[in-house]
């Protein structure tokens, strides 16, 4: 039993969980804590609370216990699904062309900016464009998070190199910004990931590092002003800068707002949930609609039209009307299950992700040190875990189609590996 428990805690599956969850906590608790309010945006802060913290203590313990148990199954459905999935035969080559056709139209048709302008389900041409480009950046994603994790290439260079064309022409916002910088460094720096020695590749790895973030954060602030022009963010000197970089923390730790505003409202009121739920199959009653009756779908319209949006007017003092924020893990288990059982509901999904990533690695003959730099990049590669899980009730969301993308990507490499190993 002993052994299982740490077999289960080294893995790459729980390191990864684990990592996340103190990200999404305490790191970000701690870092709303120490910004200046008088530099933060409109968005509210109850503080730490009793329902909060027990829940945060009862999701570790769930990962903890329920993830042991998980681990120590030699089989499971999730190992049956990468192995059926697997035999569809989609290889990666076939993903990138399509990514390469779905770009351009991207590209051409400007929805970087244009498809965040009207509802989503009533721009279904624009909607599908953006959906399969997801798939394909999330798909990737994927990919890379195996080659890190393994420090061994699942793609070609050349490959690579097409799929960051792709993702640059289909930038549509800061995160993608951050995304494309860190596919820079995975496709033309990866010997720093797998030559540990070399320390002078590392320095060098280091400085640019630092250069790339000060233009990645250039780039992305100029994106949230609507400006072409990069210097945007540092046109008003230091204190300019201070404020839009501690803008930027806060606004990252939106997921710790919300399970600070959930926790509270569902806590004081038990009935919480079923608003979670309605506002879950109105959202599908109504995309299901516009795909397969394309009209007469009002009854199915929502005043708050998803939990992401919901959750948005839930922690904004200002709420535009439009845009979304992410509830995260745990914040979308109490959007979803009564306040008693959300941290065992959050702690089962957590172990099941750290589950989906162990048997998609099982067949790897070795895997090397997990460093914080890594576990930094893999969070960030694979946040459609964790961003908004309670969208995957909707199987007409991103998130969902990231799910798929997701299953696909682990279902080849878990394909390739189990056919070397035998």
């Amino acid at each position: 039993m002993r052994n299982n428990f740490n077999s289960y805690i080294n893995s790459v599956g729980a390191k990864v969980i684990f990592f996340e969850f103190f990200l999404s906590s305490f790191v970000a608790w701690f870092a709303i804590e120490v910004i200046p309010s008088s530099y933060t945006p409109p968005l509210k802060y109850v503080g730490m609370s009793a329902p909060l913290f027990i829940q945060i203590v009862l999701t570790f313990l769930v990962m903890l216990a329920f993830g042991s148990l998980l681990h120590s199954m030699r089989s499971s459905v999730l190992s049956v699904l990468l192995e059926l999935l697997g035999k569809l035969r989609i290889k990666p080559a076939y993903v990138i062309l399509g990514f390469s056709l779905f770009a351009v139209s991207f590209f051409a048709s400007d929805l970087s900016r244009g498809r965040y302008i009207g509802s989503a389900s009533e721009n279904m041409q624009g909607t599908f464009i953006a959906l399969a480009v997801l798939f394909a950046k999330t798909y990737f994603g994927m990919l890379a998070f195996v080659e890190l994790v393994t420090e061994k290439r699942v793609l070609e260079k050349y490959q690579w190199i097409i799929v960051f064309i792709c993702m640059v022409l289909t930038i549509d916002g800061m995160a993608h910004i951050m995304l494309v910088g860190l596919l820079l460094l995975h496709v033309f720096f990866f010997r720093v990931f797998s030559d540990a020695n070399n320390i002078t590749l590392k320095a060098l790895f280091l400085l640019f590092l630092g250069l790339l973030c000060f233009l990645l954060y250039s780039i992305g602030m100029a994106w949230k002003s609507s400006s072409d022009d990069i210097y945007t963010a540092f046109s008003g000197g230091l204190e300019s800068t201070l404020h839009n970089i501690y803008w930027l923390i806060y606004r990252l730790s939106s997921v710790f707002l919300s399970m600070c505003i959930v926790a509270k409202e569902s806590f004081e009121n038990l009935s919480f949930f079923y608003y979670g739920w309605d506002i879950t199959y109105k959202e599908v009653g109504y995309r299901a609609c516009k795909v397969f009756a394309g009209g007469a779908c009002e009854a199915y319209i929502h005043e708050y039209q998803s939990i992401g949006r919901y959750n948005f007017a839930m922690i904004s003092h200002v709420d535009p009307g439009r845009g979304g924020a992410s509830p995260g893990v745990l914040g979308s288990a109490m959007y979803l299950s009564p306040w008693l059982f959300s941290g065992a509901v959050a702690g089962f999904y957590y172990c099941l992700v750290a589950r989906l990533i162990n048997v998609s690695l099982q067949y790897t003959q070795s895997i090397k040190k997990m460093t914080l730099f890594k576990l930094v990049s893999t969070v960030y590669l694979i946040r459609d875990f964790f961003l908004n899980p309670a969208s995957l009730m909707d199987p007409f969301s991103g998130p969902f189609i990231s799910l798929v993308a997701i299953l696909l990507a682990f279902s080849y490499y878990f394909q390739k590996t189990r056919s070397l190993g035998h």
